[in-house]
C-alpha cells in the first residue's frame, strides 16, 4: 500500500523459498524523484542473494521510477518491504513438498493440537452416557456437549439441579455426570420415596421414579456437592460414595448432539434447572 503519488508492483507474486529466486519490485515514488530513498525489509528474503542485507539505499530517477531486486529466504514466510509512504508485502511459498510439510503443515497441525486441547480443557468437551443412571434425562447412547468455561475458568459455583460432569472421588477412568441435588451446608435426606433438601420436599419431574430406599439425613460440607442421578433406583451416587468435593468438578452438560431424535440444548433455569448427561454406574 502507499500514498496516491506512490506505487509498487512485483513481478512475481509468491516466490519460490529456495535461496535463489527473486523478484523485481518496480516502485513509482514521484514525490521523492531524483532523490534516494532508504528502503527496508522486514520479515523474510534479502536485497543481496548472498548475505542477508535488510535495508538497501536506492537512487530514484527523475520519472519517480526505481526498482529493486528481493531475493528469496531458504524457508517459506512472509517479507514486507517498507520505505517512504508505502509498505509491500512479498509471498515466499514452498519450493518442495518436504518444506510445505515441515514449515506449513506441522505447524499448523501443531496449533490446531494445542488449540483443541486447550478448548477440551478449559472450554469443551463431548462425551457419551454409557449407563442409564441418568434416564429419562439423558439415555444410554446419548453424546453431549459439557461446558467447562464458567466453573474452571470463571470459577463459578455449581448450582442446584446442574447436571454435572465430575471425576469420581475414589475410582478413576472416564468422568461421571449427576445432578446437584445438595450445595455446601445443605442437609439432604431421602424418606418414603421423597428427598427431602433442607428439610424440604422436593418436586422433580425429571426423576424416572421414586427412591425405594431411605437416606439417612446428612450435611453437605463446605466445598462438596451431594450428586444423584434421575433414574434414582439405577444410580451409584452420592448415597454411596459420599459428596463431591468442588475440585472434581470439570463441566456443566449444554446440548446433547446424538443421536438426531434426541439432539436439543439443556436449559439453566435460575435456580433448579432440568439437564441431562452421566457416564459412571
Amino acid at each position: 500500500m502507499g500514498t496516491n503519488n506512490t506505487s509498487v508492483l512485483s513481478d512475481c507474486a509468491q516466490i519460490p523459498a529456495d535461496g535463489r529466486s527473486y523478484t523485481t519490485v518496480r516502485l513509482t515514488l514521484a514525490d521523492y524523484a531524483g532523490q534516494v530513498v532508504s528502503l527496508r525489509l522486514g520479515g523474510l528474503g534479502s536485497f543481496d542473494p548472498h548475505i542477508r542485507q535488510r535495508r538497501i539505499n536506492v537512487a530514484v530517477g527523475n520519472d519517480g521510477a526505481a526498482h529493486v531486486l528481493i531475493y528469496a529466504p531458504r524457508r517459506p514466510g512472509r517479507g514486507l518491504l517498507s520505505g517512504p509512504g508505502f509498505k509491500h508485502r512479498i509471498e515466499f511459498k514452498p519450493a518442495t513438498w518436504m518444506q510445505g510439510l515441515v514449515f506449513e503443515w506441522i505447524p499448523t497441525l501443531g496449533l490446531s493440537l494445542i488449540i483443541a486441547l486447550a478448548l477440551r480443557t478449559f472450554a469443551f468437551a463431548s462425551h457419551f452416557i454409557p449407563s442409564p443412571s441418568m434416564a429419562d434425562t439423558l439415555a444410554i447412547g446419548d453424546l453431549f456437549f459439557a461446558e467447562k468455561f464458567s466453573y474452571r475458568v470463571l470459577h463459578e459455583e455449581p448450582r442446584f439441579g446442574d447436571i454435572v460432569l465430575f471425576k469420581h472421588p475414589t475410582e478413576k477412568g472416564a468422568p461421571w455426570i449427576k445432578r446437584v441435588i445438595g450445595l455446601p451446608g445443605d442437609t439432604i435426606a431421602v424418606h418414603d420415596g421423597v428427598v427431602y433438601r433442607n428439610g424440604a420436599p422436593l418436586s422433580e419431574d425429571y426423576i424416572r421414579e421414586k427412591p425405594w430406599r431411605d437416606f439417612p439425613e446428612i450435611a453437605v460440607p463446605a466445598d462438596q456437592y451431594f450428586m444423584m442421578g434421575d433414574n434414582r433406583n439405577h444410580s451409584c451416587d452420592s448415597r454411596s460414595w459420599g459428596c463431591l468435593p468442588r475440585e472434581n468438578v470439570l463441566g456443566r452438560a449444554v446440548v446433547v448432539f446424538w443421536p438426531p431424535e434426541h439432539m436439543r440444548l439443556i436449559q439453566r433455569a435460575g435456580g433448579t434447572e432440568n439437564q441431562n448427561l452421566a457416564p459412571g454406574c
